[in-house]
């Protein structure tokens, strides 16, 4: 299993929506979980609102700048 050679910290992006998206990331993240890897999880959207709307793409990009912030240090 190559999660327990993962040393840094993972933020786990999907859309939210039935299916095997949802179901891939979230499996990822409990299996980072188990292998003790920091990780963050964030869900966009829903099943009327893709990642392909601006609101969405800022929500995440506002995540992703958070994750960044909290977890890179110069």
């Amino acid at each position: 299993n190559k999660v327990n050679k993962i040393r840094a910290a993972v933020l786990v992006g999907y859309q939210r929506e039935q299916g095997d998206w949802t179901a891939q990331s979230t499996n990822f993240a409990s299996s980072l979980e188990r292998a003790g890897v920091r990780r963050e999880t964030v869900a966009i959207g829903g099943d009327r609102s893709s990642i392909t709307k601006v609101r969405n793409q800022v929500e995440l990009y506002s995540k992703v700048e958070e994750f960044y912030a909290k977890y890179l240090h110069p």
